[in-house]
């Protein structure tokens, strides 16, 4: 609803299906695929460093690097089957 200054407010309670796939961090709404992204960010830079200096560290790179492809195909299938409701 609008009110006399031109602001919209809510009437009523809106669906939780609306801001499915979000989470509230303080005052800001954000994607929850933000914390994934930033998560596998900070592992695979800090791998992609510690492997230029030993090789023990590629395997995780690897397996980290798997990781945040499966979830975001993962992510992605779940968004693809609710859209298509």
């Amino acid at each position: 609803m609008q009110d006399q200054h031109g602001r919209y407010f809510a009437v009523k309670e809106a669906s939780d299906r609306v801001l499915e796939g979000y989470s509230r961090v303080g005052p800001a709404i954000v994607p929850q695929l933000f914390f994934f992204t930033l998560l596998f960010t900070i592992l695979a830079a800090f791998f992609s460093f510690e492997a230029l200096y030993a090789q023990g560290f590629t395997v995780y790179l690897v397996a980290v690097c798997a990781a945040m492809v499966l979830v975001s195909w993962y992510e992605t299938v779940k968004l693809w089957r609710r859209l298509a409701v």
